[in-house]
């Protein structure tokens, strides 16, 4: 067992509540400015309750960043990622920007109540996420698919609050979306009196 993997749960058991921010960290957020581009929309929740990170080796660094490698996994309560690499950048008020890459790196999201929220499921080359909004950035050769419809993309902007998706081509072209006819068909059923 490696230094650094003997080390990792004790950073976890140093987490609190809906954060990732060890003492050692406190000064580097303090100084750590907030964009007005990441400010949280309105009525964002950020995650609650822990957030733990499993990898091979961690890499606590003293200017608030930490890097895992190997077979990195991030659980939240709502969502789930994993990949090859994993850095966590400590910013102000307990936030964070987690990226994490690979070949690929996966995003899960739970479905909520009914239709209007199916599960979330998506893999790229680059997945950042940011506390302060809840947005995650997809980058490189994204395919994602919610509930039974599939979208393939180069960038993909994925909103967790409202669960709101904004995809662009980039410089491969097209973005490629398939509705499930399946699902279609029944929705329209549904909707007759």
């Amino acid at each position: 067992m490696t230094r650094a993997s003997r080390f990792a749960p004790l950073l976890l058991l140093a987490l609190p509540l809906g954060g990732i921010a060890p003492v050692c960290w406190a000064q580097q957020a303090a100084e750590t400015p907030v964009s007005a581009a990441a400010a949280p929309a309105p009525g964002y929740q950020r995650p609650t309750g822990p957030i733990d990170i499993e990898a091979q080796s961690a890499d606590i660094l003293r200017d608030g960043r930490a890097i895992y490698r190997g077979d990195v996994k991030v659980s939240a309560r709502d969502f789930n990622l994993s990949g090859d690499e994993l850095e966590l950048r400590q910013l102000d008020n307990r936030q964070f920007v987690i990226v994490v890459t690979g070949a690929p790196a996966h995003f899960a999201h739970n479905g909520g109540v009914g239709k209007e929220a199916p599960p979330v499921d998506a893999n790229a080359q680059r997945i950042e996420y940011d506390s302060r909004n809840g947005v995650l950035q997809l980058t490189g050769a994204v395919r994602l698919l919610r509930g039974r419809d599939r979208l393939t993309t180069d960038t993909l902007r994925y909103d967790l609050n409202e669960r709101r998706i904004q995809a662009s081509g980039g410089t491969s072209g097209q973005v490629r979306i398939t509705l499930d006819p399946a699902a279609l068909e029944q929705d329209t059923k549904d909707k007759q009196p």
